[in-house]
């Protein structure tokens, strides 16, 4: 992670794997900017993916090794 912040890789919004980034913050800011963009009567879309299930069926071990290599 620290060469991804030092060479400015990572946005603000970027919150998962990070260091003070909490899904807390991120689902505040995230109600925050549905809120202001309906205030100025603007739309807003959401695209929403659930990858949880993806990891699942990955072969860990090879995926181990290509990341050594």
């Amino acid at each position: 992670m620290y060469f991804f912040q030092q060479n400015g890789v990572l946005t603000e919004t970027q919150y998962g794997f990070r260091k003070g980034k909490y899904l807390e913050i991120a689902v505040q800011a995230f109600i925050q900017n549905i809120q202001e963009t309906l205030d100025n009567r603007e739309n807003y879309v959401g695209i929403f993916i659930d990858l949880t299930k993806d990891y699942d069926t990955l072969n860990h071990k090879a995926l181990l090794k290509k990341l050594s290599s």
